[in-house]
Protein backbone atom coordinates (compact mmCIF):
# COMPACT_ATOMS: atom_id res chain seq x y z
CA UNK A 1 0.00 0.00 0.00
CA UNK A 2 1.18 3.51 -0.86
CA UNK A 3 -0.42 5.06 2.34
CA UNK A 4 0.31 2.65 5.77
CA UNK A 5 -2.10 1.92 8.23
CA UNK A 6 0.00 3.78 10.91
CA UNK A 7 -0.40 6.79 8.97
CA UNK A 8 -4.31 6.55 8.53
CA UNK A 9 -4.29 6.02 11.96
CA UNK A 10 -2.73 8.97 13.00
CA UNK A 11 -4.31 11.00 10.93
CA UNK A 12 -7.61 10.09 12.46
CA UNK A 13 -6.05 10.23 15.73
CA UNK A 14 -6.56 6.54 16.68
CA UNK A 15 -4.54 4.87 19.20
CA UNK A 16 -1.89 2.79 16.66
CA UNK A 17 -1.64 0.09 19.43
CA UNK A 18 -5.47 -0.62 19.53
CA UNK A 19 -5.53 -3.47 16.59
CA UNK A 20 -8.70 -4.41 16.91
CA UNK A 21 -9.92 -2.38 13.34
CA UNK A 22 -6.65 -2.47 11.69
CA UNK A 23 -8.74 -4.96 8.84
CA UNK A 24 -10.99 -2.92 8.24
CA UNK A 25 -8.75 0.10 8.19
CA UNK A 26 -6.63 -1.86 5.44
CA UNK A 27 -9.19 -2.93 3.56
CA UNK A 28 -10.68 0.63 3.88
CA UNK A 29 -6.86 1.99 2.64
CA UNK A 30 -6.69 -0.57 -0.75
CA UNK A 31 -10.36 0.80 -1.49
CA UNK A 32 -8.98 4.50 -1.55
CA UNK A 33 -5.97 3.59 -3.42
CA UNK A 34 -7.45 1.38 -5.71
CA UNK A 35 -10.06 4.68 -6.24
CA UNK A 36 -6.95 7.30 -6.50
CA UNK A 37 -5.34 5.06 -8.62
CA UNK A 38 -8.76 4.71 -11.17
CA UNK A 39 -9.53 8.77 -11.49
CA UNK A 40 -5.28 9.01 -11.89
CA UNK A 41 -4.93 6.80 -14.48
CA UNK A 42 -3.03 3.71 -13.25
CA UNK A 43 -0.49 3.56 -10.73
CA UNK A 44 1.77 6.41 -8.98
CA UNK A 45 4.46 4.41 -7.50
CA UNK A 46 7.36 3.87 -9.73
CA UNK A 47 7.58 1.02 -11.81
CA UNK A 48 8.89 -0.40 -14.94
CA UNK A 49 6.57 -0.83 -18.26
CA UNK A 50 7.27 -2.17 -21.63
CA UNK A 51 4.96 -0.77 -24.42
CA UNK A 52 4.84 -2.02 -28.07
CA UNK A 53 2.95 -0.14 -30.66
CA UNK A 54 2.79 1.09 -34.47
CA UNK A 55 4.67 4.18 -34.72
CA UNK A 56 5.43 7.22 -36.68
CA UNK A 57 6.48 10.86 -36.24
CA UNK A 58 9.43 12.04 -33.58
CA UNK A 59 6.79 12.36 -30.23
CA UNK A 60 5.95 9.14 -28.71
CA UNK A 61 3.56 10.01 -25.51
CA UNK A 62 3.90 6.85 -23.17
CA UNK A 63 0.90 5.42 -21.04
CA UNK A 64 2.32 6.08 -17.74
CA UNK A 65 4.32 9.00 -16.29
CA UNK A 66 6.41 10.86 -15.30
CA UNK A 67 9.11 8.92 -17.37
CA UNK A 68 12.07 8.76 -15.23
CA UNK A 69 14.24 6.74 -17.18
CA UNK A 70 14.64 4.94 -20.51
CA UNK A 71 15.49 1.26 -20.58
CA UNK A 72 15.60 0.38 -24.13
CA UNK A 73 13.88 1.74 -26.95
CA UNK A 74 13.80 -0.16 -30.44
CA UNK A 75 12.07 0.60 -34.09
CA UNK A 76 11.58 -2.24 -35.87
CA UNK A 77 13.94 -4.13 -34.06
CA UNK A 78 16.41 -1.68 -34.33
CA UNK A 79 18.24 0.18 -31.15
CA UNK A 80 17.79 3.48 -31.04
CA UNK A 81 20.02 5.70 -28.56
CA UNK A 82 19.33 9.11 -30.39
CA UNK A 83 16.68 10.22 -28.07
CA UNK A 84 15.62 12.91 -25.11
CA UNK A 85 13.13 11.84 -22.20
CA UNK A 86 10.88 14.41 -21.48
CA UNK A 87 8.41 13.82 -18.28
CA UNK A 88 5.51 12.83 -20.67
CA UNK A 89 7.33 11.81 -23.66
CA UNK A 90 10.10 10.44 -25.62
CA UNK A 91 11.57 12.82 -28.63
CA UNK A 92 13.25 10.67 -31.22
CA UNK A 93 16.33 13.11 -32.74
CA UNK A 94 14.96 11.52 -36.62
CA UNK A 95 11.49 10.99 -37.98
CA UNK A 96 10.05 8.36 -38.55
CA UNK A 97 8.46 8.35 -41.91
CA UNK A 98 6.88 5.44 -42.34
CA UNK A 99 4.49 3.53 -39.73
CA UNK A 100 6.74 1.37 -37.82
CA UNK A 101 7.05 -1.23 -34.76
CA UNK A 102 7.99 0.56 -32.07
CA UNK A 103 8.92 -0.73 -28.72
CA UNK A 104 9.90 1.05 -25.68
CA UNK A 105 10.59 -0.49 -21.85
CA UNK A 106 10.68 2.65 -19.69
CA UNK A 107 10.74 3.31 -15.70
CA UNK A 108 7.81 5.65 -15.09
CA UNK A 109 6.23 6.89 -11.83
CA UNK A 110 6.94 8.91 -8.58
CA UNK A 111 10.18 7.76 -6.67
CA UNK A 112 8.37 10.09 -4.07
CA UNK A 113 4.89 10.40 -4.04
CA UNK A 114 4.13 14.38 -3.83
CA UNK A 115 2.17 15.23 -0.87
CA UNK A 116 -1.32 16.27 -3.31
CA UNK A 117 -1.38 12.24 -3.92
CA UNK A 118 -0.46 10.64 -0.40
CA UNK A 119 -2.81 13.49 0.96
CA UNK A 120 -6.12 12.14 -2.00
CA UNK A 121 -5.57 8.98 -0.40
CA UNK A 122 -6.28 9.64 3.02
CA UNK A 123 -9.19 11.91 1.98
CA UNK A 124 -10.58 9.35 0.37
CA UNK A 125 -9.86 6.49 3.12
CA UNK A 126 -11.72 9.62 5.53
CA UNK A 127 -14.45 9.93 3.21
CA UNK A 128 -15.35 5.60 2.92
CA UNK A 129 -15.61 5.92 7.03
CA UNK A 130 -17.48 8.61 7.18
CA UNK A 131 -20.03 7.65 4.70
CA UNK A 132 -19.91 4.34 6.08
CA UNK A 133 -20.45 5.14 9.65
CA UNK A 134 -22.68 8.59 8.83
CA UNK A 135 -25.39 8.21 6.27
CA UNK A 136 -28.57 7.00 6.54
CA UNK A 137 -30.02 4.58 3.37
CA UNK A 138 -31.99 7.74 2.90
CA UNK A 139 -29.69 10.50 2.68
CA UNK A 140 -27.37 12.02 -0.45
CA UNK A 141 -23.99 11.73 0.58
CA UNK A 142 -22.16 14.64 0.04
CA UNK A 143 -19.27 15.16 -2.76
CA UNK A 144 -17.73 18.11 -1.80
CA UNK A 145 -14.83 16.00 -0.10
CA UNK A 146 -14.72 14.20 -3.27
CA UNK A 147 -14.35 17.40 -5.27
CA UNK A 148 -11.44 18.53 -2.94
CA UNK A 149 -9.79 14.91 -3.85
CA UNK A 150 -10.28 15.55 -7.55
CA UNK A 151 -8.59 18.39 -7.47
CA UNK A 152 -5.59 17.64 -5.47
CA UNK A 153 -5.32 14.97 -8.08
CA UNK A 154 -6.18 17.00 -11.39
CA UNK A 155 -2.43 18.48 -12.03
CA UNK A 156 -1.43 14.87 -11.84
CA UNK A 157 -4.24 12.49 -13.62
CA UNK A 158 -2.92 10.51 -16.92
CA UNK A 159 -5.23 10.56 -19.91
CA UNK A 160 -5.14 7.34 -22.14
CA UNK A 161 -3.14 7.85 -25.22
Amino acid sequence: MIVSLDDLKNFLGLDLDDTTKDSYYTSVLQTAESKVKAFFGGEVALNTYTETKQFRGKVFYTRYFPIVQVVSLSIDNNQVTDFVVEKYFILLKNEVQDFATLSITYQAGFETLPQEIYTAIILTAVNIIKLQTDQKSDEVSDKRMQREIEKLLLPYRRFPV
